[in-house]
């Protein structure tokens, strides 16, 4: 089913809900479902918090201000996340948040406000410490995989070489790994020598540093401000996946038990932020990252480094922004690029989710967005789907589960059939981009233990440059056929720990012309060319003034191209809003044309608001060609 249109309304929602309502992978023996469709927006609506908003005032309103306003809605402020100057707001029962959304956005006065929304954390746990961790030395030996109850063997070398690297540096306990997580097991014997140690505070019911949190030793559970969690309830399932990423960043090796993390003496910041059911409340994220920010302030010689193996559909401002602050204090964001089989450089929606996937796709410098490799050195995919005992195993195609992006997804990291820590003193193999984002928060971690002089981005630039750049990963099993191209920002790069120490930290990727923020000047018209999966997208800027326009993309008979025109106030290509998904799925900062021709026209486009445009060139998938863009003044 390909849908084309981003305005279909509640009938298609009702229809296809139940095939969208995961994100995550199958579970063992079930291969994703064939097909691709261009996104409607209206598929699926978010899931938030019930009665709650998130609002941020502009600087220069007062207190007694922003009371007006809430009191005028009937509102009440339940909480207040100092750093970012956001309130969590708490609605009158006879208020939905969709309408106290478009309340506050029509107060002058109110610089943002946001549902308090949902993301979900990626992976899948299915189906064990050293010689089964292929990712950190491949021989070829045999290891359990992730979604069968059976062993299969690898291909010699292709690994990260974590062990060379640990010969030169092993981390240090003044690098942190903040897990952004269901919560961590802290007494798991191959966790807790590691655990993050807040040095100002003590477990006595006082907050001795005067941060605002009580007993925040190792870190905090900001769904419910209790920061004692060694007194969290007994090992369960709902912290396993928590414990599962802080073992593959961070575990303690050389103690004769379990399993070795990537960063083996980094230290682990716990930070609790799942509600029920599992789920992500925006603000919980954002109060998390606050603190980073506030310890990193409060600590400078830490060199803080968040790991997020969670994500979900809907561009989020506050979210954005926190993160981008957190660049701004030199804090390095290691982000999942998603489960959902698809291309990050692009608007889609797939059996097992969309894309682009927030926050790995945020347009930000400070986040390293992470790929999924398996132990052939190949995009992930499901072993035990590809490959199972009976011979039934279903194709790659069918079992690829990691996301990509040429431009939104810097590289790749071992994420299939990964041992690590589980409560209760367990260990288990999983897959998913969830288990590849720690594992290069992990080589992060070396880097800037072994460099304390670097900057964040300059971590960063380490970890893409030392990239190894193994010719399977040029290769992607994707819609039933092998596709050949580059699906990364490091061309195709497979992170490598041992040359990421070495790695030239100041050489980036630089900006491309396929972004707001590197959109190119158009006078009247312009040719280029864009192709899949190299060169999705071209951007274009023009100040517009008040009138009707006409802007014309022509590309060959046979292309399938689409024209978006993206509004002033736009931060990113692909920002599809909360305003998409509620008032009858308005967005406010698009407009767009889609067929299935190269040809696409806006004859009389009526611009109300003067000021700094983007016209949006993108191929859909599989296309590449030459265009000619035309924009013309009517009246």
């Amino acid at each position: 089913m390909l849908i084309r249109s981003l305005t279909t309304l509640v009938a298609v929602l009702s229809l296809l809900a139940p095939l969208v309502a995961e994100a995550d992978p199958p579970p063992a023996g079930v291969a994703p479902q064939q097909g691709v469709r261009k996104r409607d927006l209206s598929e699926e609506r978010p899931r938030w918090v019930e009665g709650q908003v998130l609002v941020r005032f502009k600087e220069d309103v007062r207190r007694a201000q922003a009371k007006e306003v809430h009191r005028a809605l009937g509102a009440e402020v339940e909480d207040r996340i100092k750093p970012f100057d956001i309130e969590v707001v708490d609605l009158p029962p006879d208020v939905s948040v969709p309408e106290a959304v478009a309340a506050y956005e029509a107060d002058p006065r109110v610089a943002e406000v946001s549902a308090n929304l949902i993301r979900r954390p990626f992976g899948v746990p299915n189906d064990l410490l050293f010689e089964d961790q292929w990712g950190h030395d491949n021989d070829g030996q045999l290891h359990p995989i992730g979604d069968g109850a059976f062993e299969r063997a690898g291909t010699a070398l292709a690994d990260a070489d974590s062990d060379l690297a640990w010969d030169e540096q092993t981390g240090d306990t003044s690098t942190v790994i903040a897990v952004l997580d269901t919560g961590v097991d802290v007494t798991h014997a191959d966790l807790s020598p590691n655990l993050w140690v807040n040095p100002g505070e003590i477990a006595n019911g006082v907050d001795d540093d005067d941060n605002g949190y009580i007993d925040d030793v190792n870190g905090c559970d900001f769904t419910d401000d209790n920061c004692q969690v060694l007194m969290d309830a007994p090992a369960n399932d709902s912290r396993s996946h928590g414990t599962h990423v802080a073992g593959i960043a961070a575990a303690r090796s050389g103690n004769s038990m379990g399993v070795a993390g990537a960063c083996p003496q980094c230290s682990i910041m716990v930070l609790k932020i799942t509600g029920p059911g599992g789920n992500f409340p925006l603000d919980a994220e954002i109060e998390a990252l606050a603190y980073v920010r506030q310890m990193k302030a409060d600590l400078p010689g830490t060199r803080f480094i968040v790991n997020a193996s969670f994500g979900g559909d809907i561009w989020l401002g506050m979210e954005r922004r926190a993160i981008e602050l957190l660049g701004d204090d030199d804090i390095l964001f290691v982000a999942a690029a998603g489960n959902a089989a698809l291309d990050n450089d692009m608007a889609l929606a797939g059996f097992s989710g969309f894309s682009p996937s927030f926050p790995a796709s945020f347009d930000l410098p400070n986040i390293l967005s992470v790929a999924a490799s398996n132990h052939k050195d190949q995009y992930g995919y499901g072993t035990g789907c590809n490959d199972s005992v009976d011979g039934l195993g279903q194709s790659r195609s069918a079992c690829l589960f990691t996301s990509w992006g040429r431009r939104s997804v810097d590289l790749a990291a071992p994420g299939v059939d990964i041992v690590s820590t589980l409560p209760g003193s367990g260990y288990e193999a999983w897959n998913g981009t969830s288990m590849a984002a720690p594992f290069a928060a992990g080589v992060a971690g070396l880097v800037w233990s072994e460099h304390t002089e670097y900057s964040a981005l300059e971590v960063k630039n380490a970890v893409m440059n030392g990239a190894e750049h193994p010719p399977n990963l040029d290769d992607l099993p994707f819609e039933g056929r092998v596709r050949t191209g580059k699906f990364t920002q490091t061309s195709d790069g497979r992170i490598d720990a041992a040359k990421a120490l070495a790695g030239d930290p100041s050489d980036g990727p630089g900006g491309h012309d396929g972004t707001i923020s590197g959109a190119k000047k158009i006078k009247r018209k312009v040719e280029g060319r864009v192709a899949w999966p190299n060169d999705v997208n071209d951007v274009y800027k023009k100040r517009l003034k008040r009138g009707r326009y006409r802007i014309a993309l022509r590309g060959g008979a046979d292309n399938d191209f689409d024209l978006y025109i993206w509004k002033p106030g736009t931060t990113e290509i692909w920002q599809f809003e909360e305003s998409c998904f509620v008032r009858r799925g308005s967005c406010k900062l698009l407009k767009q044309r889609t067929s299935d021709s190269g040809n696409e026209k806006f004859r009389s486009l009526r611009i109300r608001v003067r000021g700094l445009h983007y016209i949006h060139v993108t191929a859909f998938l599989f296309e590449k060609g030459r265009y000619k863009l035309r924009v013309k003044r009517l009246s």
